[in-house]
């Protein structure tokens, strides 16, 4: 019989260690490449909002900066197998349930969705939403249009993304990649479908209809 519990709880375990992973290396690139003398930069966001200055902030995601870096992105993780690139280019898998995810905890914090996930034997992947930029950094780099179901809305969307190793993110000096986006919005990378107008019926077909209505009584 199939332990769920354990297995669970397995899947948990894993997704803090990437959590925790995530904040030390961003916390060691900070402190490598940023202006303030800190002892620790990035912190996984407990469940309990338990971050000493959680209250000042609006926080959200499963890692999280402390505010006077004022990080401009929300990190989203997923440490979980079975997945590869191919799963991305065809927009299948867990890939739409991840970016409906990543979308929806960026905007509750105004700030650019970081989906962040691995698995064993291979090292972080991020999706961002695509962004001309970050051609000129990255490579190599893969940029796909993900279809999912909005977590806002309940309705369908799709977001134009740029898929990179978080090692090449962070070769850089942490205030030019943390303003990547300054004059970028994100959110116009976001398709929503488009309403269907309803076509006017013409005003004889509708004195008909009525009559007809009339003729029933």
């Amino acid at each position: 019989m199939t332990d769920h519990h354990a297995i669970g709880a397995y899947s948990h375990r894993k997704g803090k260690s990437l959590e925790s992973a995530t904040a030390n290396k961003l916390s060691a690139w900070y402190i490598k490449t940023g202006k303030l003398k800190l002892a620790k930069a990035f912190y996984v966001v407990p469940s309990s909002g338990a971050l000493k200055w959680g209250e000042s902030m609006n926080v959200d995601g499963d890692v999280t900066a402390d505010p006077k870096i004022k990080f401009n992105y929300a990190i989203e993780c997923k440490n979980y197998e079975g997945w590869t690139i191919e799963n991305l280019l065809k927009g299948n898998f867990k890939f739409p349930e991840w970016v409906g995810q990543a979308v929806r905890e960026a905007y509750n914090i105004k700030r650019v969705p970081l989906l962040v996930y691995k698995r064993k034997y291979v090292k972080p992947f991020v999706t961002a939403p695509y962004n001309a930029k970050l051609t000129k950094y990255f490579d190599p780099y893969v940029v796909k249009t993900v279809e999912y179901k909005s977590e806002l809305t309940s309705k369908k969307e799709s977001l134009k993304t740029i898929t990179f190793m978080l090692d090449d993110f962070i070769k850089y000096p942490y205030d030019e990649i943390n303003h990547l986006y300054d004059d970028v919005d994100w959110k116009k990378q976001i398709t929503k479908p488009k309403v269907k107008a309803k076509k006017a019926k013409k005003p004889a077909k509708v004195a008909d209809e009525i009559l007809d209505k009339l003729g029933e009584l």
